[in-house]
């Protein structure tokens, strides 16, 4: 019995050896799709704007050229989700309750580090100002 089990590990420790061993390449077909990092993570929302493609990530938000796919600029916030959109204004909120409001023009932000808890409102009439209802007030932002 011993050496049925003696041969048993031998053979598992040997066989999975001799399959890592380089494997020719059988085919290869070049798909046309280039991968572009923008150090946003992975897409949540992609939307239109203006002459140019929005991708809102879950690092921030990402701008392309719709007409041949090519990266325009970014701009890397925390990870967070969408919150809300109105005209060119894009809230993204974190887990912690911190938020940015991103302007779709030029991908600028501004940030505020709320408290844990805190509720975030944006203004609906113009998205000029966001609302952030903490614990014992309310504060008011200037978005742009």
């Amino acid at each position: 019995m011993k050496k049925l089990l003696l041969a048993v590990i031998i053979a598992a420790l040997t066989i999975p050896g001799f399959s890592q061993e380089d494997m020719p390449v059988a085919w290869q077909k070049d798909m046309g799709i280039k991968y572009i990092y923008t150090g946003t993570g992975l897409a949540s929302l992609i939307l239109p704007y203006n002459d140019q493609i929005v991708v809102v990530g879950e690092k921030g938000l990402s701008t392309f050229n719709p007409a041949d796919g090519k990266f325009i600029r970014n701009s890397v916030y925390k990870k967070s989700i969408p919150a809300g959109r109105i005209k060119n204004i894009i809230l993204m909120k974190t887990d912690k309750d911190d938020f940015a409001a991103f302007n779709l023009d030029d991908l600028s932000y501004k940030q505020y580090n709320a408290r844990k808890g805190a509720k975030t409102w944006l203004e609906r009439e113009d998205a000029r100002y966001v609302y952030v209802y903490e614990k014992k007030g309310v504060t008011k932002l200037q978005v742009y």
